[in-house]
């Protein structure tokens, strides 16, 4: 059965006066679907909801106007001020719904639409705007008890939850407990509050609160805003976001972009976290479980205390990029109670006016694998990475480059932290560590990718790699012919860093020691030589300009060189000699570089310090 107007809904307005509602559909006979089509219905008034109830009926609603309706309520049962739906398949598509009012009692939710008691929902290429409901949830849409939300193509803005007297959850969309199997997709859910009484109140989801197997994806959150989540409220293990921009939203205490509770195996990908900010914690995210962050992008969050990007008891981060937030406490990039866990992933240009500008760990579980660490700064403690204590097991950091952060690059309280293979600026204890130069393509201009002849090519851990592409979606582990391999791993070995140098270096290069560990016999590696010419491995302790003998206007950049050893390049240009470092060169930085003698040539200087 279908009831439709000959000139849609601009030209056929049924206006209820305050007094009944537009349309009513209980159960048919013999079950027939109904379609009413091209209707706007205005100022209705009822218990239930003052726009169209429908009851144990299947309705579809196109191309129609809801607005300006009203339920009153009768202080017990729930219900809505446009649409109210009860165990019904409804199909709306087409519509807008705007300037609805669910009234002042404990049920009111949902002003725009609300759906309950296995009620199967599909909303298309709609507009649910500018409602309100002064009740505890959904200020545009309201879903519950075991119903199912199908979102395509949609826009929910400006929707309005005044919750004075009890928690408030969804401002503009409420999926809640027992919904299975929703899905919002190409929709956007802008500039939607939650509001209350007084500010200390609780408030969740100021766009949306989600819960029970929802996945959101290819969406839109900007401009809400809650006490908790202002953008989005989601059940961590049951709901997953994917390619979701989530921009400018506002939380008066925790989580500005979104707030996740659960136990933490939800799915978050491709989710951009931009300049959303918080009044106390977690700028951009915040979670009382663990969040688990891949191939995304976090940045320009604000969070007046910890937590300027991501705020969480553990937090897991896989290819992200986590840029330019700030923290007015702890942990501008990152803050964990409990440890963070991440693989190729930049943390750049964060800032902290406490400690851990990049990273900020309380009791650290976690670990880092070829992370990128790049200018950050802190006020206090570590500008890379700050560890206040160690957890259940010691914190870990291999094949990473920390370099250009201040004050320092890493400061770790609990004396526990495990560094190796990865370039610290000012040197750490651990096997294959660096203090040199990084070579990044163009660091003033936030271009971290390893140079050609950068010491952190092939100079990782083959071991501790745990991704088959690197931050640019490039392949890992490509070797460089032009390196001699400094690293851990047979055929081509993983380089430093979040990036892998996917090209060949040329010119006379020196690596550092390997495996670089004092008391033991360690290879002294160049390439790029004279094959048959004899290379001369030189150190120091100091950095300087010495003469070359036989060279005129050829220094070397060591103070006081001594020959370390001396080896005739291969037919490749390859050479190398195994010495040994003795123990008490344990803890001594000191200087390396390789001397083609004639042919006139020198290597890169490498700084180095010795476990």
């Amino acid at each position: 059965m279908s009831i439709r107007s000959a000139g849609g809904p601009a030209n056929c307005i049924i206006d209820c006066e305050n007094d009944g509602l537009g349309f009513t559909f209980c159960t048919l006979p013999d079950d027939r679907p109904v379609t009413i089509e091209g209707f706007t219905i205005r100022d209705g008034r009822g218990v239930f909801a003052g726009g169209i109830c429908i009851a144990a009926a299947e309705v579809t609603i196109d191309n129609c106007v809801i607005e300006q309706c009203v339920g009153t309520g009768d202080g017990i049962t729930h219900f809505s001020g446009g649409l109210m739906i009860f165990q019904s398949p409804v199909l709306i598509t087409n519509t807008i719904i705007r300037g609805n009012f669910a009234g002042s009692y404990r049920g009111a939710t949902g002003a725009g639409i609300h759906a309950y008691g296995y009620s199967d929902l599909t909303i298309e290429d709609t507009r649910i705007e500018d409602n309100e409901a002064a009740g505890p949830a959904g200020g545009g849409a309201y879903i519950d008890r075991n119903s199912r939300l199908v979102m395509r193509r949609c826009s929910v803005s400006g929707n309005h939850l005044a919750s004075p007297d009890y928690r408030g959850v969804g401002g503009g969309i409420y999926a809640g407990a027992y919904v299975k199997g929703s899905s919002i997709t190409e929709t956007d859910i802008s500039a939607n509050w939650i509001s209350t009484d007084d500010p200390e109140d609780t408030s969740f989801g100021g766009g949306a609160y989600l819960t029970y197997y929802c996945d959101i994806s290819n969406c839109s959150v900007t401009g809400n805003r809650a006490n908790n989540g202002g953008g989005i409220f989601f059940d961590s293990d049951r709901v997953k976001l994917r390619d979701i921009l989530i921009a400018d939203n506002y939380a008066s205490l925790d989580g500005g972009g979104c707030y996740s509770e659960g136990n933490g195996y939800e799915t978050i990908e491709r989710v951009r976290l931009l300049r959303n900010s918080a009044g106390r914690d977690g700028g951009g995210a915040f979670s009382y479980q663990t969040q688990q962050w891949s191939h995304g992008e976090i940045a320009g969050n604000t969070a007046e205390r910890n937590g300027g990007g991501l705020y969480g008891l553990a937090v897991g981060v896989r290819q992200c990029r986590i840029l330019d937030n700030r923290s007015g406490q702890d942990g501008a990039g990152i803050y964990t109670e409990f440890g963070a866990v991440v693989s190729s992933t930049l943390i750049a240009g964060n800032r902290a006016e406490g400690s851990g500008g990049g990273v900020f760990e309380r009791d650290s579980d976690g670990y880092s694998r070829n992370v990128t660490v790049v200018a950050n700064s802190s006020r206090t403690g570590g500008g890379g990475v700050h560890i206040e204590g160690a957890g259940h097991s010691d914190p870990a950091m291999f094949g990473s480059i920390v370099f250009g952060n201040s004050p320092t690059s890493i400061a770790d309280a609990s004396g526990m932290l495990i560094v190796e293979h990865c370039n610290v600026e000012g040197g750490w204890p651990g096997v294959g560590n660096l203090d040199v130069d990084p070579r990044f393509i163009d660091p003033a201009n936030d271009d971290y990718r390893l140079g050609p002849a950068s010491p952190c090519i092939d100079s990782g851990d083959n071991r501790q790699v745990d991704e088959g592409k690197d931050l640019a979606g490039l392949p890992r582990r490509m070797d460089d012919r032009g390196m001699p391999d400094a690293g851990i791993g047979l055929n081509a070995i993983v380089d430093m860093g979040c990036y892998e140098f996917q090209g060949t270096s040329t010119g006379f290069i020196a690596v550092h020691p390997r495996p670089g560990v004092a008391g033991r016999d360690n290879q002294l590696q160049a390439a790029g030589a004279t094959p048959g010419n004899v290379v001369y491995f030189v150190y120091g302790f100091a950095t300087g300009s010495t003469g070359v003998p036989g060279c005129p206007g050829l220094t070397i950049d060591i103070a006081n060189p001594r020959i370390a050893a001396q080896s005739t390049a291969d037919a490749n240009g390859y050479a190398s000699k195994i010495i040994n470092i003795p123990s008490a060169a344990s803890g001594r930085a000191i200087i390396l570089q390789a001397v083609d003698r004639d042919a006139c040539a020198v290597s890169n200087a490498i700084g180095y310090r010795f476990p």
